[in-house]
This record gives structure tokens, C-alpha cells and sequence, in this order.
């Protein structure tokens, strides 16, 4: 378990011991229902200062324990913790996540509202300086479920700027696309903090909760076009898992998601091995020629890298690549394939997986055509 999920459960487990043994009664709580359930909301201003004590003690003893890479101050007024760290995720991940999960309130600074580990952990990774106080604690009627919920404030003027803009202009949301859209690691860094704040994943789409003049709509309606759907009714936004795949942004995302649900989710859909059914004519030896024309020297050496593997009576074709190398090779062999597939009239970038460290090719047609190229050039 890494440090932010450490700290993530040790805040939202405070909260539950600590509120739990308190008693509320009278204008203390109100109710409040959320979709078939109704909670109690619980009143703790009274209760503020106390709890903060006691977590700043708890989270000082957590630190110190297990040694987690973490500063913890409590504040002169005793209503907040600081928590402050040397670690930060990328800009445009923190520019994603704001505008998924948090809210700004004037140009400097940010608010965050997180009830769940998970949340809680990306917002830890995300921004190095936080100060962090309760929100409120409520407890299901039946007693059956109780919620705390913390608030994140921070100052970060570069996110809270462009948050502001895009909030402001839908022009500037277009400008932004088209940014990200020339920018592979920014627009996987941005999906990745949209995923993380008010997404999910499962096997065949990546489900975005926003309403339609939401900046992040318009910039992914501009990014994906009609490769994406909106269901009005539930304000839900699904982007296919198979258009993510076939840009090569899966992996991309994955590099940079915080939140450990949804990042195992995320490689289960990586994983899984879809059988793409390419058909491709044996190749002439004047056509392998001409084919061979329109490849470079950086293409040579990447066809050169596969070896073979038997497996039955099939031969499938596979690259061993380092862990941290996986998503720099695996678009080199895409741009090699995306040439090929221009030559011969036939997709084959869609043959081409990603395993544990390497690079695999299934289908028999594109492991014999890539055999052929092989005998026939120079590296």
C-alpha cells in the first residue's frame, strides 16, 4: 500500500472512530436523502477543533511509524491540518482532476470534497500543499453505513488560471483540445485525472458523470467526435475502451492514474486479448520490394526486434521490452505497422498487444508477413 492510500484510510478512519462515539441529537442533525437512502447529517463544529487534535496526533504517530514521506502541522486555530509533500502529479493531470472532482473558488485557490480512500489518495498525490479540516460525518438511518467527508483547500494559480478560462470560454475549450490532441503525454495526463476524479472504467467503456456544458464535454466531444456517447438522462459521457485502445492511449493513462481501483481495472481491460481477424494475400516478392521502399532505418530495427514464439501449432511474434520502455516501444512498432497498413491496404496496427514486458503479435497472417520483411532487409 503505498503512503497516499496509508493516509487516506487513517484520515477517513479517524473520522468514523471519533464521530462515531459521540452522540448527536436535536438541531445537531438533519436528514438528508441520497437517491433511495436517507442519512442523518450530523453537525461537528462543536466537535471541529477536539477532532482535529486528535487526528493531528494520530496522523503524527502514523508518520512516524511507517515512516511515510509526509510534513504534518496542525494550524494556530486548531481547525485544519497541513499536509505537505515533495511529490506532485503533472499539470495537466491536475487541471483534469480539478475540473472532474474539484472546484474553484477565486483565482489562486481550490477546493476538494472526498468522502471515498480512493479520491482522497489522488488528491494527495496531486498538489504537495494541502490543508485539510472535516466537511461533515452522516450516518445511514439503519445504522447500517456512516460517511465522513474531508475537505482539501489549496493554492495552485496555473491550475486554478486555466480551470477559470475554461470555465469561461468554450472557444478556449476547442484551443485546449486541439492542444492536447498534439500532445500525447498531456492528453493521456488529462484523461487520466478526469478518470480519477468523477470517473469510472469497466471492460468496454471509460463513464464520465458531467452535464453537457461542462468544459470537459466540449473538449472530449472535440477530441473523440463520434467515437463517444451522452446519455442526457443520466448526464453520463462513455468513451469506448476500443477507440481508447486503438489510439494507444490505454497505456498512457494507466501511466498516470493515482487511484488503485481503478488502475487494476484499468490493466484487466489492457489485458484482455481480443482476437482481430486480418486477412492479408501472400505477399509478392516485387510487392514486398516496394514495401520495403517505404519504411526507414528506425523501422528496420523495430521489425528486426521480434522474435518467435511456438506455441502449439501456431507462431505468434513478440518484442521483450523493459516495464518502463512498454508504452515508448509499443507506438514505434504502431507508427512501423501504420506504414505497412498504408502499403498493403490492411490494418494490422490492431494485431499488435501489449504483454507482461513485451510486445506481442497473434494473428498468423502479420507474424508471416513480418518473417518475409525480415529476410528481406538490412538493419
Amino acid at each position: 500500500m503505498d503512503w497516499s492510500m496509508q493516509l487516506s484510510k487513517e484520515l477517513l478512519n479517524s473520522c468514523r472512530e471519533y464521530f462515531g462515539s459521540k452522540v448527536f441529537h436535536g438541531n445537531d442533525i438533519q436528514p438528508r436523502k441520497l437517491g433511495s437512502r436517507i442519512y442523518w447529517v450530523c453537525k461537528i463544529t462543536r466537535y471541529r477543533i477536539d477532532f482535529v487534535n486528535f487526528l493531528y496526533d494520530l496522523l503524527i504517530k502514523i508518520v512516524k511509524e511507517k515512516r511515510l514521506p509526509v510534513l504534518i502541522e496542525i494550524s494556530s486555530s486548531h481547525k485544519s491540518i497541513m499536509i505537505q509533500t515533495n511529490v506532485e502529479k503533472p499539470f495537466w493531470y491536475k487541471v483534469g482532476l480539478t475540473l472532474s472532482d474539484g472546484t474553484l473558488l477565486d483565482r489562486y485557490r481550490l477546493l476538494f470534497s472526498s468522502t471515498n480512500e480512493y479520491t482522497t489518495s489522488a488528491i494527495l498525490q496531486s498538489f504537495s500543499n494541502l490543508i485539510v479540516y472535516p466537511a461533515y460525518y452522516m450516518v445511514k438511518t439503519d445504522y447500517s453505513k456512516t460517511t465522513c467527508s474531508f475537505n482539501f483547500l489549496l493554492k495552485d494559480p496555473d491550475v486554478s488560471n486555466i480551470v477559470k478560462k475554461l470555465k469561461a470560454s468554450d472557444n478556449y475549450a476547442y484551443e485546449v483540445a486541439e492542444y492536447l490532441l498534439k500532445n500525447y503525454e498531456y492528453l493521456v495526463q488529462f484523461l487520466a485525472g478526469i478518470i480519477d476524479g468523477d470517473g469510472s472504467i469497466d471492460k468496454d467503456n471509460v463513464r464520465i458523470s458531467i452535464s453537457l456544458d461542462d468544459p470537459i464535454f466540449i473538449i472530449l466531444s472535440r477530441i473523440f467526435k463520434d467515437s463517444m456517447s451522452y446519455d442526457e438522462k443520466k448526464y453520463l459521457l462513455r468513451i469506448s475502451t476500443s477507440e481508447l485502445r486503438r489510439r494507444n492511449l490505454l497505456q498512457g493513462i494507466l501511466k498516470y492514474l493515482a487511484t488503485n481501483n481503478k488502475r487494476e481495472k484499468l490493466i484487466k481491460v489492457i489485458n484482455k486479448r481480443l482476437r482481430i481477424n486480418v486477412k492479408i494475400p501472400p505477399p509478392q516478392k516485387k510487392n514486398i520490394s516496394k514495401l520495403i521502399q517505404g519504411l526507414d532505418h528506425k523501422d528496420y530495427y523495430v521489425l528486426s526486434q521480434f522474435k518467435y514464439r511456438l506455441h502449439d501449432k501456431y507462431t505468434y511474434a513478440y518484442i521483450p521490452v523493459a516495464s518502463k520502455n512498454l508504452d515508448t516501444f509499443y507506438r514505434s512498432v504502431i507508427t512501423t505497422f501504420s506504414k505497412i497498413s498504408d502499403k498493403i491496404g490492411v490494418d494490422i496496427t490492431r494485431t499488435v498487444k501489449i504483454g507482461t514486458r513485451e510486445i506481442i503479435v497473434y494473428n498468423q497472417d502479420v507474424v508471416k508477413l513480418i518473417k518475409t520483411i525480415q529476410r528481406n532487409i538490412k538493419v
